[in-house]
């Protein structure tokens, strides 16, 4: 349920399907049409004015729901058969309106799902004569459950939501009343027969949407028992069945999902036997599941940086975040940060990336990283600096990855276009897990009298794989450690020198041991906890000036694996 429900606030792009059957003049498609979203009330999303182009049908976006579509048009329709489908590009990027022609209404109406994100909404599409969108308003069902939910009597809460439900089953609106009492059933005290019978009846009413939200509210339904013991072996079934049901071409983090609960739910239903073969088909997706991630983020294919304008600039521009992997509202950042890595070459950006225990306990997180924070004085995550200099926040959706990632483009060009005020020198070599650093660094031209330099160093993992509460796969570029310390080494007559030698098998065991503390003082991870490879590592070292902490020049060099 959180994931459809997230997916609307955050919401997107529509998409489907292209292809469409060569036309003539089309009548009853040619005018004015509205995309309505449902879930908690009558969402209109898009104004359309529909037309032949070249013997096909087309539109043309007259109007976007601003805080959902942002500069949206449609690419292409598929319109055959009763059928319907819509390819809609916008800021937020791509997603699918799919639907079928309702018969016997007043008003042309095409009912369906809105695919965004892996999720499908409720949605219809049907002829209007409005030359102007309404505002985003909650449906009356929406605030009557809100209202329901938060009855104390149990008695009451169970009878207000079966009178929702009773008097408007056929209303999508209807899926949070149903969740609540799935979700409250072992305190509701209903019958195995009342919960079968209950989502039996919620199905049925979901057909005229297809089986794309058949399948989502068995989702729903599914999520909201998770966990209730007393309904263990039903749910179990109940779930055989749903992933028995899915149609073709179902997202593959979706199944993955499924089986995941399958799996959860055997174990609370004491089927050892079932829950091992299960756990085994989610272990076995790990590829499939890998790749659907690096196909899908970033969500935009960001463009290589072409080159600097100005003759003479060499400033490499030094980009740090801070995020965690129980944040949300990193997801965009994150995103942005792997497409910066993408457009841009080591000798142009050096991207850091910092976690911390924020707002949940975060295994990637170390004491470096949180020292560094506190100079700084990082409020919350995600945060971004560039340069030795805050940006904007960048936290938010997936979906707001590209205004994120333009933003720090922004910020990143105009370093670009500048001198770098300090040379350095760097050498890593590896010899199994021993690593030795060598680097050298010398200000360009006279320092500010009020500089405060120090050549700090940071040891980086290119790529490590934890997937948290915010679902993100891969990480990059995490840093692992500060050799030296996070002071750096002082510079003293306009130069500074840093020499270290770092046991990588040491240093595994430090950041295990941290870990380990953290767990101890009673905020326990909430997944088992990754390994910790430090396998493929690079290095960074740059200039900054404690004062106005800005970054003078950066450099990183790769040694490679263990030889």
């Amino acid at each position: 349920m959180q994931t459809w429900t997230r997916t609307l606030a955050l919401a997107c792009s529509i998409v489907a399907a292209s292809g469409a059957a060569s036309l003539a003049a089309d009548p009853e498609w040619e005018g004015t049409w509205k995309l309505v979203l449902l879930p908690f009330g009558d969402f209109e999303t898009l104004l359309l004015d529909a037309k032949q182009a070249d013997g096909k049908p087309a539109a043309d976006v007259r109007e976007a729901q601003k805080d959902l579509l942002q500069s949206a048009s449609v690419v292409a329709v598929d319109r055959k058969d009763g059928s319907l489908g819509l390819t809609v590009i916008s800021a937020a990027g791509e997603g699918k309106f799919a639907g079928t022609l309702s018969r016997g209404e007043a008003t042309p109406t095409y009912r369906g799902t809105f695919l965004q994100g892996g999720s499908y909404l409720p949605a219809k599409l049907e002829k209007s004569t409005k030359r102007k969108l309404g505002p985003l308003v909650e449906g009356q069902l929406y605030k009557d459950t809100m209202a329901a939910r938060k009855l104390s009597d149990l008695k009451l809460r169970k009878q207000a939501l079966s009178d929702l439900i009773a008097n408007h089953r056929d209303d999508p609106s209807s899926t949070l009343a149903h969740a609540d009492l799935l979700a409250g059933a072992t305190a509701l005290k209903l019958s195995e027969a009342e919960v079968r019978a209950l989502l039996e009846r919620w199905v049925e009413s979901a057909k005229v949407y297809g089986p794309e939200w058949i399948g989502e509210i068995r989702n729903v339904a599914l999520s909201s028992l998770a966990g209730q013991r007393n309904y263990a072996g039903l749910t179990l079934k109940l779930a055989r069945e749903a992933e028995a049901a899915m149609p073709a071409g179902v997202p593959v983090e979706r199944r993955a999902d499924m089986i995941q609960l399958m799996a959860d739910t055997a174990k609370l239903a004491d089927d050892p036997e079932a829950e091992a073969e299960l756990r085994a088909r989610r272990v076995a997706m790990e590829p499939e599941l890998d790749a659907s991630y690096r196909k899908l983020v970033p969500p935009f294919d960001p463009t290589p940086f072409a080159g600097r304008r100005m003759k003479g600039a060499d400033r490499v521009a030094l980009v740090e975040l801070f995020t965690g992997t129980e944040c949300p509202p990193c997801l965009a950042a994150d995103a942005a940060f792997d497409a910066l890595i993408e457009a841009y070459k080591p000798e142009d950006v050096i991207t850091l990336q910092y976690h911390l225990h924020v707002p949940g306990p975060d295994p990637l997180t170390n004491a470096d990283a949180e020292a560094r924070a506190q100079f700084y004085d990082v409020r919350g995550t995600p945060t971004l600096i560039f340069g030795g200099e805050p940006g904007e926040a960048g936290g938010g959706p997936l979906a707001a990855s590209a205004q994120v990632y333009e933003a720090s483009q922004g910020l990143i060009d105009r370093i670009l276009e500048t001198k770098a005020r300090a040379n350095i020198d760097l050498k890593a070599d590896r010899a199994g897990d021993v690593l030795t650093i060598r680097a050298s660094a010398k200000v360009v031209g006279d320092p500010s009298p009020n500089a405060k330099l120090r050549l700090r160093l940071a040891l980086v993992e290119d790529e490590v794989k934890y997937i948290g509460g915010n679902s993100v796969r891969f990480h990059h570029h995490v840093v692992r450690a500060m050799p030296g310390g996070v002071g750096g080494k002082v510079f003293a007559d306009g130069k500074a020198d840093a020499e270290e030698t770092v046991d990588l098998g040491q240093l595994r065991k430090e950041l295990e041991k941290q870990l380990a503390d953290r767990a101890r003082q009673g905020a326990p991870f909430p997944r088992a906890l990754p390994s910790i490879p430090l396998e493929h590592m690079s290095v960074v070292a740059f200039v900054q000036d404690e004062g106005d902490k800005s970054v003078y020049q950066a450099v990183l060099v790769s040694p490679g694996p263990a030889k």
